[in-house]
């Protein structure tokens, strides 16, 4: 496949094409403003939905100070970051999510991680967990629908086939795992599962839908991110390798076709994973990361056509704020995705892990 898909999709939005990104000095163009603004009279202006000199940062509204998913006997465990899709039966909103079972936190991950699924009449909650669609292990849910086949489409990584472990949410538990290096063998597994609601049911594609190519810099591939294009095209974000970390982007005409990789090598290479792929107002393309260094936790890339991409820098630094004007640093926060409403990017969902306490899924307004 040589992205014609991709291509017309590209086309019937308007996305327009320009030339590499400036460095440090003053804008000429657009790209020069990290395509989250215009370069006017040699400075950026910058859309609503981001901030900061070269418009590289997320523009979020100071967060409440709340649960996302409400609290009770169906979900009492810790979680790490997941997204939200519509209902467009009944307009209802759908949280998938990576949770952790038995009392685990996030240092369990690779054995006790599974895809919870949770309900709201509002997109920003408060959600009510219904059900687990997927066991573990599996983890890096995100969810999309695809205008094309009117299926949502659940991506996440792992086959489902670990054993969860017990443990309390105590750090001093005799049964809590040691933190592990590396990632387990189940995480390279890109799984896709699809259906016409997304309370289900679901069927999973019998093979991956992305495989690792020995050798390769992305000889491991996980954490994947996706737009779909109104035709059925699926543009997917991914990470590739372990230490160092890179981000790679791949192409399918359809879910239900092979993913084909737009390029041998990353999408940029300053080091990087957890890509969350989305669209701006203008349609122009944004990837949100998990930014490693002090400059992190948040990375922003971004590209005229979904296939040439630029690393803007930090997107949000270690530091919540709050409504009630307080704030707060955190140890992490990873696994970035946007919800879009209407077009417009609105809601930014993350996990974040405190100085002290188990992991939860955090959601935070973006400026509009």
């Amino acid at each position: 496949m040589k992205f014609t898909a991709l291509a017309l999709a590209l086309v019937w939005s308007g996305v327009p094409t320009h030339g590499d990104a400036a460095g440090d000095n003053a804008c000429t163009t657009g790209m020069d403003c990290s395509l989250g603004g215009d370069c006017v009279q040699g400075q950026c202006q910058c859309l609503p939905t981001f901030t900061g000199p070269k418009c590289a940062q997320l523009n979020l509204v100071p967060a409440e100070n709340r649960s996302l998913v409400i609290p009770g006997t169906m979900s009492n465990d810790a979680s790490w970051g997941g997204n939200v899709v519509q209902d467009r039966s009944d307009g209802s909103w759908h949280l998938f999510y990576a949770e952790f079972l038995n009392g685990c936190g996030l240092d369990s991950w690779g054995t006790n991680s599974v895809v919870a699924h949770a309900i709201s009449q509002s997109a920003s909650g408060p959600f009510k967990k219904v059900d687990v669609v997927q066991p573990a292990f599996h983890h890096n849910p995100t969810i999309a629908f695809d205008p094309s086949s009117k299926n949502y489409l659940l991506f996440s990584i792992g086959d489902g086939n670990s054993t969860p472990i017990n443990c309390t949410a105590t750090q001093s538990h005799p049964n809590r795992p040691a933190v592990t290096v590396g990632d387990p063998a189940a995480a390279g597994i890109i799984t896709l599962s699809y259906s016409s609601s997304p309370h289900g049911p679901w069927t999973t594609l019998p093979a991956p839908v992305l495989a690792g190519r020995p050798g390769k810099w992305d000889y491991f591939v996980t954490n994947p991110s996706v737009h779909v294009f109104n035709n059925g095209t699926v543009l997917m974000a991914y990470r590739g390798g372990w230490n160092p970390w890179h981000v790679g982007i791949a192409v399918s005409s359809s879910f239900r076709e092979p993913f084909v990789r737009t390029s041998d090598d990353p999408a940029f290479p300053v080091v990087n994973e957890d890509p969350g792929l989305f669209l701006d107002e203008r349609g122009r393309f944004h990837i949100l990361t998990h930014y490693f260094g002090p400059n992190g936790p948040g990375g922003h890339a971004y590209s005229a056509d979904g296939l040439t991409w630029a690393f803007a820098g930090m997107a949000y630094n270690f530091t919540i704020q709050y409504q009630d004007g307080a704030e707060t640093k955190i140890g992490r926060r990873e696994r970035p995705q946007v919800l879009s409403i209407e077009g417009k990017p609105r809601w930014l969902f993350t996990g974040l892990q405190p100085l002290s306490g188990n992991s939860y899924t955090f959601l935070q307004e973006i400026r509009t």
